[in-house]
This record gives C-alpha cells, sequence and structure tokens, in this order.
C-alpha cells in the first residue's frame, strides 16, 4: 500500500473523484476541494489556511525578545507557492483575506502555527486582518504560536498558559483544548494536538461529538499518523524519533499518552469525517477506511485550499 501513495496522491492532486464509503470527495489542482456529505444542510465553503508562520515587532521584554529570537527571523521572505517570486508571509496572510472576502467564503478555518511565536503584535495583526473580513473563523493552535524556545516548562504547560495569554483573542471565547461549532449541520469540531498529544478531557470530548451523530470536520495542527502520514498516535513516537529538540529549545519527547492512542483509534473507525491538518507544509491527501484527511501545504507563501461542502442525497 505504501509505494501505491505517492502516485495515487499525485493523481489526486490533479482531479480525481474518490468514495471513501458513504463519501465522496473530488480534488482539482492544489487548491479546490469539493466533498458530498450526507446530513450537510445546505453547500458551504471554507478556506483552510495552516502555517502561515507569522512574526510581529520583537518583543519589548528582553527575556522573551531571546526566547523568540530563532523563529522571529525564521520566514522574512518565501517562494510564492504558485509564481516562484519572494514574498513575504504577512503579505500572503493579507492576500488570503482578499481571497476569503472575493471568493465568499463561509468560513475560515486556521490550523495552527499562524504565528512563529505567542507575540501580542503577531496576534493582532492576525486578528487585524481577519476582522477586516467579517468572515466566521475557527482557529486551533500549532506547535509554535503558544512555544518559546528555551522557557523552562514542559509543553503542556506551556500550551495551557500561552493559549490562555497572548493567544487568548484569536479563540473568542472558546475553549483552546476543544471546541465543536455547527454550520449548515456540519459540526466543526476544533482540538490542540499541538504537542502531539491529546488528554482525556480531550478524547471525552471527541467521542460525545460522535454521539452527535453529525457530519464531522476535525481540524488540528498535526496530522493523524496514518500508511501515508507520519503523525500523532504513531507508535514510535518519542525520544529516539525526536529529531529537533535541541534546534526548538524545548524537552525531549516522553511516549505517547493512552489517550492519544484511543483518540486516533476512535478517529480511524469513523466514515463521516473530514480530516483539515498542517505542520508538514506540503499538500497531501491520505484516504484510510472512510477517513479523508486534508494536509495543506503551508500558507507563508499564500498557499491555502478552498472546501466546497455538497449535501449528498440518500
Amino acid at each position: 500500500m505504501k509505494h501505491f501513495l505517492p502516485f495515487f496522491i499525485l493523481f489526486l492532486s490533479i482531479f480525481s473523484l474518490v468514495s471513501a464509503r458513504d463519501n465522496i470527495y473530488t480534488v482539482k489542482g492544489k487548491t479546490n476541494v469539493s466533498i458530498y456529505m450526507k446530513g450537510i444542510e445546505k453547500p458551504m465553503k471554507v478556506l483552510h489556511i495552516t502555517d502561515s508562520h507569522i512574526s510581529g515587532t520583537m518583543p519589548s521584554d528582553p527575556q522573551l525578545a531571546a526566547y523568540s529570537k530563532r523563529m522571529h527571523n525564521a520566514y522574512p521572505m518565501v517562494k510564492h507557492f504558485q509564481t516562484g517570486e519572494m514574498v513575504s508571509p504577512k503579505d500572503m496572510f493579507k492576500e488570503l483575506m482578499e481571497l476569503a472576502v472575493n471568493e465568499k467564503v463561509d468560513l475560515i478555518v486556521l490550523t495552527g502555527d499562524i504565528v512563529n511565536y505567542p507575540g501580542e503584535s503577531g496576534v493582532e495583526f492576525v486578528m487585524n486582518e481577519i476582522k477586516k473580513t467579517s468572515i466566521p473563523f475557527i482557529y486551533t493552535a500549532g506547535n509554535h504560536d503558544w512555544h518559546y524556545e528555551g522557557m523552562l516548562g514542559n509543553a503542556m504547560a506551556q500550551n495551557r498558559e500561552w493559549t490562555n495569554k497572548s493567544l487568548k483573542p484569536l479563540y473568542e471565547g472558546k475553549n483552546p483544548a476543544y471546541s465543536s461549532t455547527v454550520i449548515n449541520g456540519i459540526n466543526f469540531v476544533a482540538i490542540d494536538n499541538s504537542t502531539y498529544q491529546v488528554d482525556d478531557k480531550q478524547l471525552k470530548f471527541f467521542i460525545e461529538q460522535k454521539k452527535r451523530k453529525l457530519p464531522i470536520v476535525l481540524m488540528m495542527h498535526i496530522p493523524v499518523d496514518t500508511e501515508g502520514s507520519w503523525g500523532m498516535g504513531n507508535p514510535d513516537w518519542g525520544p529516539e524519533t525526536d529529531q529537533n529538540y535541541k534546534v526548538e529549545a524545548r524537552e525531549r519527547w516522553t511516549s505517547n499518552l493512552p489517550s492519544t492512542v484511543k483518540f486516533k483509534e476512535e478517529i480511524l473507525n469513523m466514515k463521516d469525517i473530514v480530516l483539515l491538518t498542517g505542520h508538514h507544509h506540503e499538500n497531501q491527501i491520505d484516504i484510510e477506511g472512510g477517513v479523508v484527511q486534508f494536509i495543506t501545504q503551508a500558507a507563508t507563501g499564500k498557499a491555502h485550499r478552498i472546501f466546497n461542502f455538497i449535501p449528498l442525497e440518500n
């Protein structure tokens, strides 16, 4: 199966009609996807943005500035995903907000690493640009959004601290760890798995959402581990596979929580679910049983996907 996936994904990226159990997905080019699902009340259009890696001004606090220095300078200019010209992630985020308005999308989905670190100016920039559109949005964190490199404390503690401080405006009152927003019969569920793990409360919440018998669009930063994509719930996740802990100046991975393993199982046993994720900075489509996972290319150079959710008649 693994040797077949790269060709299959390439085929999907050009144009395809794929049926995964009861659902049908059409993919055209890099940016346009149509998803036909039972239970959707009326068509809706969603703009998916991930990994925009925006830096604001350097924090005035010298200690915070030291913690954010590497990521602050990580993406000053990048290649536009279509033209190849050098562009700024901030300018591309502005253009994506203009695209959202021009395409008349109903919802903007942001799946993490939207900012390079939890600086208030970066978050303020993002919020201001989104507000200009007057379009609803849902945000969940990525592993860089809340992380000040070199700061003492484990990932979960830092996540809790900074999602409730600098990142708080992006949640608009929602629980940063998990939330549910039902629109047109679709349950848009956000789960923060930016530490590569989910806890017991998140697992319980997700199981409760499954019981609602609504089609689910699950939004997370880290992809779920599948045959085609290394990700959350991989059995080899741990200190031996953690290659970046020194570069990112953080504690080394330990091992998967039982709740993470169970969460992965709960997802992959579903049929009325679509996953929108990021983290890998490349477009990819994973199909496993009735689950389709869309990993969207990093938005630093304006990459994105537009999803058209369409009712599927019985």
